[in-house]
Parts: structure tokens; sequence; C-alpha cells
């Protein structure tokens, strides 16, 4: 790079492409959550191509089941039934004095 007039070192440009990757991921988490269309920044374009397939950008969606089968080797899966409520859920205890002596009237 000096050849053609650029003095930057390993650590300006490694910084830089940070920023940019940076950028790029704002835009697209951006346009998911909004639904606008393309972005009119300059590299957009340019850094769609380089990390198009960069799961670091691009999160992997994962699918599973939940369905309980007895081959599963692991064992069963979460319980699907609603928890019984607790006949002691809302009561509130009552507070014993630490005190011996008679209350005071």
């Amino acid at each position: 790079m000096l050849a053609k007039g650029y003095d930057f070192g390993a650590e300006a440009c490694d910084n830089k492409f940070r920023q940019l990757k940076h950028r790029y991921k704002t835009i697209v988490d951006n346009k998911k959550k909004t639904g606008r269309g393309a972005s009119s920044w300059v590299f957009f374009s340019s850094m769609e191509d380089l990390l198009a397939d960069d799961p670091s950008v691009e999160q992997v969606q994962t699918v599973s089941s939940f369905a309980e089968s007895s081959s599963d080797p692991v064992g069963p899966g979460p319980s699907t039934s609603q928890p019984k409520p607790s006949a002691e859920r809302g009561k509130k205890r009552k507070h014993k004095s630490t005190s011996d002596a008679p209350p005071v009237v």
C-alpha cells in the first residue's frame, strides 16, 4: 500500500473494517425491524456482497421440536401441562413478635 501512497498499518485497517461491518449490521438489523427498503449508504451494496453469507451478521435460524418421542435418547422434553395453582399463594404470613411483654394500651 505504501507504493500507492497509503500509509496505514494493519491495526488501522482492521479497525476500519470492523466499523464498516458494524454499520452494515446496524442497517440490516434496522431494516428487519422497520421493513424499510434499501439503504442510502454508499458502501451498502459492496458490504452486502462481502458479508451476505457471514453468520456473524446474518443469524442462523434453528428449528427445534419439543414433541416427546420414545426414541429420544436424551429423554422427554419439557412438560406442556400448566402448573397447579398453590393454595398457599396469595396468603400472607403473620409475623411473630420477638418481645414476650404484653402490648401497651
